[in-house]
């Protein structure tokens, strides 16, 4: 445990070093926000590095610490001696404007964040729970991410859960954990942590964002409530609900709605925090990591900054592997706000982004066993039938109405702060116009950019109309904008959700104990097999998180079928998929695979047996 947070602190120091090389100016809250970020985004681009080279071990901990002390002190050396840099409180590197608010707002959030990312992983008497509806399948497919990085030598990564396919999903920040629980830390102690530490960036860089482009307190401070407890206006059900069961009400508020996601009302935008932050992993570096270098860009645009453009497009180069979607809005973005800023600077950006991120496009671009189901038309996102406009309505409740008429309104706005939000409003547009994924919900992973651009504009305008309009007016729109996601939030402290039984556990560790790291085991497509827990692939997994990815599975799913059967190509099929194990037990036989135990007993040997599983092994390993 000493050592995660032994190298944590080495990637703050690091991070703060980086920050020096900027002749800018830089706040000294900047200087800890952007810099611990930039530290653990290094960390785990260095440690994965290695981790080709070497595979994941203490020592590649060592080695990536190493480094970055070395990178570290050479900084030092050169900034406090070589070069000496102005130490003042007022002018130089611990200049400090927004401190106190920035620290008091990570005081607040804190133990929400606590309370959210302590439940993600729930050991009770069952066996293993999470806390969080929008977790069942999610959590399962990366936690076979992380522990294939950790028991199954999976490098460079192999699709965990279809086997055989490269793994065309961003996982650096599954390695991230994967560092982590290497250094001592628990499956519970890593995701907590880890989701605390970026949520609490998030908080501090989202003021920053909304104090950097509009310099008032009052909307920064405004900025991350708007962004965790975003949602529409769902909360008019809630009480219509409350009033019809006002007769058992512990009942009602045992088991709220999320009202935020009420498919049938048109309710489909649901709120960040509970459906892309918590369950959607890959956001946690996603989101602080590209606002960050938006914030940079934006200053970078009023200083004519070079170094501000160069650091921000190193960062951006690294994304593609933590968060392909904010890469493909930050991309957006920055490709407008050049034409909106045009400046020969912009090559500083727009150079090592592509350099960085070009290998990572190639190598997650789907082929092979792709359906081919991304970047088609569909308008209107999820709206279908329902009117686009109520329907947005519904969903963002006054956001947009807010945003426009703060746009369009504010006399205290200057044209380059208005140009600024356009590229965000394109975003909006793009997204209801294009389905970017196989599944249109998923939309809102890039959707989601408008709203935050967009956030500090709205924030501005509640501020605005706090300071020159009666109190009570942006208190009720401020209610209206967050309420729903309150409710969405504050629901997930009282439920939990089995995922696998304590027998399932116990098969698992034996399996990571007598069973080879890579491994292919056939078992049943769903997603909460308790083979992901081993770090060993499947043949097919969950067939939600294959569609998603854009992986065809139609021809694998039957033969699978056939394999289970024991039907004459059973052997030749499980030889063709170099299968090593197969597992029966109620998964096979609840998803209706007709498994054939007396084939397999009669055919292989079984290697582990429990009271409701057989595991039969079908291949020796040359």
């Amino acid at each position: 445990m000493l050592l995660a947070f032994l190298y944590i602190l080495i990637s703050v120091i690091f991070g703060f070093a980086v920050t020096l090389l900027l002749k800018e100016e830089l706040l000294f809250e900047e200087r800890i926000f952007y810099g611990t970020l930039i530290g653990l985004v290094s960390f785990t681009w260095i440690g994965f590095i290695e981790a080709l080279i070497f595979g994941l071990d203490l020592k590649t901990i060592v080695l990536t610490s190493s480094v970055l002390v070395l990178i570290t002190l050479l900084i030092f050396y050169i900034k406090l001696y070589k070069r000496p840099i102005e130490l003042s409180y007022t002018t130089g590197i611990f200049h400090s404007e927004v401190l106190f608010p920035i620290f008091t707002l990570c005081c607040i959030f804190f133990p929400v964040l606590h309370i959210l990312f302590s439940r993600v992983i729930l050991w009770k008497e069952n066996g293993l729970n999470t806390g969080l509806a929008y977790n069942l399948s999610d959590l399962p497919f990366h936690w076979s991410i992380i522990n294939s990085f950790l028991y199954g030598d999976n490098f460079p990564p192999d699709n965990t859960i279809f086997s055989g396919y490269p793994l065309r999903y961003y996982f650096l920040s599954d390695f991230f954990t994967a560092l982590l629980m290497k250094s001592g830390l628990s499956l519970w102690g890593a995701f907590t942590l880890q989701g605390i530490m970026l949520s609490i960036l998030l908080v501090g860089i989202l003021y920053l964002l909304t104090y950097r482009l509009t310099q008032n307190k009052m909307a920064a401070a405004i900025t991350p409530f708007l962004f965790f407890f975003n949602g529409g206006l769902g909360f008019i059900q809630f009480f219509k609900d409350l009033i019809s069961d006002r007769g058992n009400l512990i009942n009602f508020f045992l088991f709220v709605k999320d009202y935020t996601n009420i498919g049938d009302l048109g309710y489909r935008w649901i709120n960040t925090t509970t459906s892309l932050l918590v369950p959607q992993r890959p956001f946690l570096f996603g989101f602080p990591t590209s606002i960050m270098v938006l914030t940079m860009l934006w200053v970078g645009i009023k200083r004519q900054s070079r170094g501000l453009f160069t650091l921000a497009g190193v960062i951006a180069g690294t994304l593609p592997f933590f968060h392909v979607h904010s890469y493909i809005s930050l991309g957006i973005i920055s490709a407008v706000l050049f034409l909106l800023f045009p400046s020969l600077r912009w090559l500083w950006f727009f150079i090592p982004a592509g350099v960085l991120s070009l290998p990572q496009i190639f190598y997650l671009m789907p082929r092979g066993e792709s359906a081919g189901h991304f970047f088609n038309i569909h308008l209107g996102w999820m709206a279908n039938e329902d009117n686009v406009f109520l329907f947005y309505l519904k969903n963002s409740g006054l956001f947009i109405p807010v945003l426009v008429g703060t746009l369009i309104f504010s006399k205290n706005l200057s044209s380059s702060q208005r140009k600024f939000a356009i590229p965000f409003i394109l975003v909006f547009l793009i997204t209801n116009v294009i389905q970017f994924t196989p599944w249109d919900w998923d939309n809102v992973k890039v959707l989601i950019y408008f709203y935050i651009g967009s956030i500090p504009f709205v924030a501005y305008g509640l501020a605005s109309l706090w300071k020159n309009t009666y109190k009570i007016i942006p208190i009720v729109l401020m209610l209206t904008l967050v309420f729903s996601g309150i409710i969405s939030v504050a629901r997930t402290t009282v439920s939990y959700y089995s995922e696998n039984n304590n027998e399932e556990i116990e098969l698992a560790e034996t399996i990571k104990k007598i069973t080879e790291p890579r491994s292919r085991f056939l078992t049943a497509p769903v997603y909460n097999h308790f083979i992901l827990l081993t770090g060993r692939s499947i043949l097919h997994g969950f067939a939600g998180s294959l569609w998603g990815q854009g992986v065809d599975f139609s021809k694998r799913l039957e033969d699978i079928r056939k394999m289970y059967r024991g039907d004459r190509d059973a052997k030749e099929l499980l030889d063709q998929y170099k299968v090593d194990y197969v597992v029966i037990g109620p998964p096979e036989i609840r998803e209706k695979l007709e498994p054939n135990l007396e084939f397999y007993k009669n055919n292989f040997p079984i290697i582990v047996q429990s009271e409701n599983y057989y595991v039969f092994k079908s291949r020796s390993r040359n």
